[in-house]
């Protein structure tokens, strides 16, 4: 069995689990940039598949707490309030507008996503791709996206044998 998962149908050691709010916005102008301000409490500003659908992201308020055990974490998704959300979104944009003071003259609010991602649990932001093996069962935890094909030269590996 290749789970890929990330920990929702056998637990991974050593991670934890983060519930998400990723806000929607749609831009006025076509063809904006992705901005990803780095190296510390910040936001971003991603573009979607969808046309002129960013994401508004903040390294401090995208994350609604972090946890051990995945029910936990799947319940504070179900509980958050819309006052909750309101005020993470206030934040965020607050805080946006400190490094591009013109983002609500160019954005407007769209709505937004709830998601739960599985973290290594460390003192950075370990990105890396990992795969794990118990007997029959292989577990990916991969990072960002290019590290598919690291996973797939591992699993390939390990069927071969």
């Amino acid at each position: 069995v290749i789970d890929c998962t990330w920990g929702h149908f056998t637990k991974i050691a050593n991670v934890f689990y983060e519930p998400t709010l990723l806000l929607y916005y749609k831009c006025k102008n076509k063809n904006h940039p992705a901005l990803t301000f780095v190296d510390g409490e910040l936001p971003s500003v991603y573009p979607t598949g969808h046309n002129n659908i960013f994401t508004l992201s903040h390294v401090k308020f995208t994350p609604l707490g972090q946890y051990q055990d995945l029910y936990k974490a799947k319940l504070k998704l179900n509980e958050i309030t819309l006052n909750e959300v309101q005020d993470r979104r206030e934040k965020m944009e607050e805080h946006i507008l400190k490094y591009y003071p013109s983002f609500l003259e160019k954005f407007f609010y769209f709505g937004n996503q709830f998601s739960m991602k599985t973290k290594p649990i460390g003192k950075n932001a370990n990105r890396s791709c990992n795969v794990f093996r118990n007997g029959k069962l292989v577990s990916i935890m991969s990072g960002k996206i290019d590290t598919i094909f690291h996973a797939s030269n591992e699993i390939l590996a390990i069927l071969g044998e």
